[in-house]
Formats: structure tokens, C-alpha cells, sequence
């Protein structure tokens, strides 16, 4: 009576860590999208990250040269469709990620903190990031000026 009696409890146990289980938070793949690019019609409410894409190097590159960062500088404006008499940067320089040499910057501009990755030798955006500023980021801004 006694084997009967624990093989009916454990049974229950199991049944109830079971029922348990199944009422926690369903976990559905999400389905592969792109990423959302930042466009002018709406400022984003929550930091983006645009696709990369493969950007020109400037035509004054000659090849196997690196850009300046001068250079680098402007492919990062005019990617995020801003003027340098606009943009305050709070941070710009060289760096080496992965192996690979790279301007990094971070910037104000058009209401919108901007960040990007450079390649030296190519001139090409290895990443970009954008966000709708806040109250912090314009402190910030009014305190760089």
C-alpha cells in the first residue's frame, strides 16, 4: 500500500510541475526581420541599429591608402544626413576592434545621438547606431558646446 501510495504522489508531482510549466511565459521564435533603419519622417522612440550596408570609400581615396579622420568624420555625417556646423561630437578617435583598424565617433545631431565605426582602410560604415535624445543627452550637448 505504501508503494502505491509514494508511485501516486510522485505521479501527482510530476503532473503538477507539468501544469506549472506550461502557464509560464511562451517563448515563440521570433521570425527573422530586418532591422529597422532610422528615417527622417519619424524620430525612433528607442535606439535602432540601421543595417550596414557597404558604403563607397570617398573619391579622393586612392587605393590602398587609408582615410583620414577628417574623412571618416564625413561619411558619418552625411550617413545620418547631418551638417558639421550641426554636430557636436562627444567622442571621435581611433581604435582597433577585432582586428580591425576603425574611427570611432559618437555625435549629436538633428535631435538624434548618433554612433559610428569607420573602417580606415576601407572608408565602409561597420556599424551605426541612432537614438532620439533625451533630457541627459541635451545637457550633455549644451555642456560639449
Amino acid at each position: 500500500m505504501k508503494k502505491k501510495a509514494l508511485l501516486a504522489w510522485i505521479m501527482i508531482m510530476i503532473m503538477a510541475i507539468g501544469a506549472l510549466a506550461a502557464c509560464g511565459p511562451k517563448q515563440e521564435a521570433a521570425p527573422a526581420a530586418e532591422e529597422p533603419a532610422v528615417t527622417e519622417e519619424a524620430a525612433p522612440a528607442a535606439e535602432e541599429t540601421a543595417p550596414v550596408e557597404e558604403t563607397a570609400p570617398p573619391a579622393d581615396q586612392a587605393a590602398g591608402t587609408e582615410i583620414t579622420e577628417e574623412q571618416a568624420k564625413e561619411i558619418a555625417l552625411a550617413d545620418a544626413g547631418a551638417d558639421a556646423a550641426s554636430a557636436v561630437f562627444k567622442k571621435s578617435g581611433l581604435e582597433m576592434d577585432d582586428g580591425v583598424q576603425q574611427y570611432e565617433f559618437e555625435f549629436f545631431a538633428n535631435d538624434m545621438e548618433y554612433s559610428y565605426d569607420i573602417d580606415v582602410a576601407t572608408g565602409n560604415i561597420l556599424s551605426r547606431e541612432a537614438e532620439a535624445m533625451d533630457a541627459e543627452d541635451y545637457q550633455e550637448m549644451e555642456a560639449l558646446q
